[in-house]
């Protein structure tokens, strides 16, 4: 017995069954159609090759576009999250030890003495 195909829904925040929809008939605004042209690639990025789709959930009745990549798309966007990530961290622990510097810059600065016509002058 075949299963039907579930996804991931934000609105519902969980699983539910999908269903594909070929347009939009009762949307508010203009109808959304995506015509028999569904393969589609980014301008900038002509490698990046993708199907796109609209599904209907059948918990809130909502309608999402959905975009199938192949599976090399999906694990370089893992990988330059993950790599993103770190520089993230990086520049976090390069900015505290800057404001750390600066600080202890500061304090030295502040609390220094020097000798002026023999009185001993607060910098």
């Amino acid at each position: 017995m075949a299963t039907k195909p579930t996804m991931w829904c934000p609105f519902c925040e969980g699983y539910q069954v999908r269903s594909v929809v070929p347009y939009i008939e009762n949307s508010p605004g203009p109808r959304i159609w995506l015509g028999p042209e569904q393969n589609f690639s980014l301008k900038d990025e002509p490698d990046v090759q993708f199907y796109k789709r609209l599904r209907l959930c059948r918990g809130c009745r909502l309608v999402l576009p959905t975009a199938e990549l192949d599976y090399s798309s999906v694990k370089e966007l893992a990988r330059l999250r993950a790599e993103n990530e770190s520089q993230r961290k990086r520049i976090v622990e390069l900015e505290k030890a800057l404001k750390d510097r600066t600080s202890l810059a500061t304090t030295c600065t502040g609390t220094r003495k020097s000798r002026k016509r023999g009185l001993v002058v607060e910098a």
